[in-house]
């Protein structure tokens, strides 16, 4: 009987050690129901590694580390809330959308009402963590479906849109790196961004309102329409680009470069430090060239260096 009892005693020990051991090399797989976003009729296969996740019927999974989303609904709207975030948006054949992220902490994924919610973990210090994107998001919408609305919420957001067509691009954002390729906004593009780094070429742009403390910008081959630029600092340059209706552009110093705009555009520039090359004419404190033209640019600055060629 003292046999039986010790070679018992012996299994169980043994068998404990093996649950655990399995437990903690993935034997044991968990997933946790959050509110109703799990559906459990259609559950997505779990992949070990770098693992892929698709998304069915717009419910999201909270995932591990260095693991993906992947989706294929149909939505109009984008409202994105991420940090140190990577976002290409671009045409193709369907509507995919591709959200990898290198962090622990999850990130939310879905569709709902035809809006497109990207949601990163809620620590806005996170974003420090790394130089390089923590969570890097693609998104494809077919070319003839244009998007509604596209808004974005956070702190260093590289942002691509390539061969796009929308109504509305908004962001809230501070340190954008944004890019711009053939896109057409129809309404109007609006950015709260300090330390702004723009590139666009190629694109159709109406109502254009950016505020913040810096603005660095290159425009090329575009058409803008009613666009007020409000910032501290401005390093501007324009070329081959075309300013319709009302515009205004108003810094405490930087440097604006205009080469090749329209030639039915006028120009005001006032400010008693004021440093304007026009035609390789320099001019002192204020300026004014055709000013009474349908399609004016007007520039107010304290120390601004401007060359119109």
């Amino acid at each position: 009987m003292k046999k039986y009892y010790l070679w018992s005693l012996v299994i169980l020990v043994i068998g404990t050690a093996l649950a655990i051991f399995g437990a903690q090399n993935g034997g044991i797989k968990t997933i946790n129901q959050e509110g109703n976003l799990l559906d459990f009729s259609r559950r997505p296969q779990i992949i070990s590694g770098d693992q892929e996740i698709a998304l069915v019927s717009g419910h999201s999974l909270p995932r591990r580390k260095n693991h993906s989303y992947q989706l294929t609904q149909p939505f109009q709207n984008v409202n994105l809330d991420v940090y140190n975030a990577q976002v290409v948006v671009q045409t193709g054949d369907r509507f995919l959308v591709r959200v990898t992220n290198r962090q622990a902490l999850p990130v939310k994924v879905k569709v709902a009402h035809q809006q497109l919610s990207i949601a990163d973990y809620d620590s806005h210090g996170a974003m420090d963590q790394d130089r390089l994107p923590n969570t890097k998001i693609y998104i494809t919408v077919p070319a003839s479906r244009p998007l509604n609305q596209f808004k974005i919420d956070g702190n260093d957001v590289q942002l691509t849109l390539h061969q796009l067509q929308l109504r509305q691009l908004r962001w809230d954002n501070d340190k954008t790196k944004l890019k711009l390729d053939h896109v057409q906004i129809s309404e109007k593009m609006i950015a709260e961004d300090d330390q702004g780094n723009y590139l666009i070429n190629n694109s159709r742009l109406k109502q254009v309102n950016c505020d913040g403390d810096g603005l660095k910008a290159q425009i090329s081959n575009s058409t803008l329409q009613q666009v007020t630029i409000d910032a501290d600092t401005v390093a501007l340059t324009c070329q081959k680009t075309q300013f319709l209706q009302h515009n205004r552009i108003q810094g405490d110093n930087g440097k604006l470069v205009f080469k090749d705009l329209n030639k039915n555009l006028g120009y005001s520039i006032r400010g008693e430090d004021n440093s304007i090359h026009y035609q390789h004419q320099l001019t002192k404190g204020n300026f004014y060239k055709r000013p009474h033209y349908q399609n004016n640019l007007h520039i107010a600055g304290d120390e601004l260096r401007v060359f119109v060629d």
